[in-house]
């Protein structure tokens, strides 16, 4: 092989002007950055660093950086696509330890794993839970309102299930990054609680009756963290904003405080498939999804993203039916189920098996905005009582007083306070129960109506002061009860 030798005149103008041309690249960056102290030099200063690609592709590492300027730059203008067009020419060009692209990624604003907000200011969607052999284990229903906190538009999401132990939670959520505020959560599991989190992301959950601090956690860094809530609802709500690309994976940090003392863990799914489901609402192509805890998710491809089935083990959660005229305002009238009793207001029943009594049920009271009021509706076979206790709703109030009274420091019937209520032939008796525990003081409205083959308990607390409102929401609801054979 021959070899080529430049003369040494040659060789030495060679060497100056690499060396110049090395030298003018350096002054152009140099300009470059001169030039972005000044938002009116950002143009000049694309030009300069743009210079610098077009005539230094031997130089990797000037124009790594004048990638990196240009990345700054284009952000400063607004111009996002631009500034992720240099940042994914780094990625491609430059192994990661490279000080220029790391930089470069550190300047763009941390992806979001979610797209836009597929509902509009309001929703109201129902589900059927089932099991592989068509058997109907209970309900759920979801829905989501447009509201507002301190001035800040925000989202209110409220899941109500009727089936096991039942549940109900409400969140609030910022609509500008998600962030949860403060929600309630009621099962018979847990009672009812209360979630408050504060702008750093410190969170706190807590008896709703008091502020003695259950368990509570720190922000999770800078990373997006849903609400240390009962089955995370927010996080449910978020999915129908994930990508529909087959694929996609997406990692969340969330936090499940009752039942794992608030120890955050990772949520991870991934779009796998494109499939059509059949609802209650006809057949809708899906988005089947993955998770790292054993469930399925299948949600909406168009539209408003509704989530169309969602498998957890055997159970079967699939879309049923919507109100689209749904609000806060003009309230669904919810009933209850596998239940002989049917309540038509401007509220709605959430039913649940006293686990060791199968055949005894109770049941809470909603209002339109699905927040608990303070009581229960309890049916119950005639026969389970006593014979004395059937003879009259006279005997079995007095002896529900004393059964209440034994639970309180103080309790005692209001001298007065009895009254009888009359409605398409049925008759029920109220009385007033005055009460104190600990720090609590209250009245408790009680209300016995004795049936054929059934007997209905009611009872709400109240204080002082909301006495007679309560006593006529009472009555409202004995007046729409409607009860059946069991």
């Amino acid at each position: 092989m021959k070899l080529i030798t430049l003369p040494p005149l040659l060789l030495l103008s060679a060497l100056l002007l690499g060396s110049l041309r090395a030298e003018t690249l350096t002054s152009r960056l140099e300009r470059g950055v001169e030039l972005m102290e000044r938002t009116e030099g950002l143009p000049e200063a694309i030009e300069a660093f743009q210079a610098v690609l077009a005539e230094g592709q031997e130089s990797r590492k000037l124009t790594a950086e004048a990638r990196y300027h240009l990345t700054d730059c284009y952000l400063r203008l607004g111009q996002t696509a631009q500034a992720e067009a240099q940042v994914e020419a780094l990625r491609q060009g430059w192994p990661p330890e490279n000080r220029w692209r790391q930089k470069a990624l550190a300047l763009l604003p941390p992806d979001s794993a979610f797209g836009p907000v597929p509902w509009g200011g309001q929703e109201f969607l129902h589900y059927e839970i089932t099991v592989p052999n068509g058997e109907r284990l209970g309900w759920m229903t979801s829905a989501l309102t447009s509201s507002e906190e301190e001035g800040q538009p925000t989202w209110t999401s409220w899941m109500v299930r009727g089936s096991g132990p039942g549940a109900l939670s409400r969140i609030e959520f910022l609509q500008d990054g998600f962030r949860p505020l403060h929600g309630e959560c009621w099962s018979s599991t847990f009672g009812q609680l209360s979630l408050e989190v504060e702008p750093s992301g410190q969170w706190k959950t807590y008896p709703s009756q008091s502020q003695e601090i259950l368990v509570e956690g720190p922000a999770e860094g800078d990373s997006w963290q849903a609400a240390p809530f009962y089955d995370n609802d927010q996080a449910v709500q978020l999915l129908r904003l994930l990508p529909k690309a087959i694929g996609t994976e997406v990692s969340l940090r969330l936090n499940a405080s009752l039942l794992t003392g608030g120890l955050p863990f990772d949520f991870v799914i991934e779009a796998v498939a494109h499939e059509r489901i059949e609802t209650g609402l006809g057949a809708i192509e899906s988005t089947k999804y993955e998770t790292n805890l054993q469930q399925t998710f299948w949600i909406e491809r168009q539209g408003p993203q509704r989530i169309t089935q969602i498998q957890i083990g055997v159970a079967k959660i699939l879309l049923h039916s919507q109100d689209p005229q749904w609000s806060p305002e003009r309230p669904s009238h919810l009933q209850a189920e596998k239940l002989p009793l049917r309540l038509r207001l401007p509220a709605g029943l959430f039913s649940y098996l006293l686990a060791d009594r199968p055949k005894i049920y109770r049941t809470r009271l909603l209002d339109g905005s699905f927040r608990f009021q303070e009581g229960l509706i309890e049916v119950q076979p005639t026969e389970n009582f006593f014979a004395k206790l059937r003879t009259s709703e006279e005997i079995l109030l007095d002896t529900l007083v004393e059964n209440y009274s034994q639970n309180f420091d103080e309790g005692e019937e209001l001298p007065g306070s009895r009254k009888i209520l009359k409605a398409e032939g049925r008759e029920a008796h109220l009385l007033v129960l005055s009460y104190t525990k600990g720090e609590l003081s209250g009245q408790r409205i009680l209300l016995a109506a004795h049936g054929d083959t059934l007997t209905t308990v009611l009872w709400f607390d109240c204080q002082p002061e909301a006495r007679a409102s309560v006593e006529a929401l009472a009555g409202e609801v004995f007046t729409h009860l409607q009860i059946g054979q069991p």
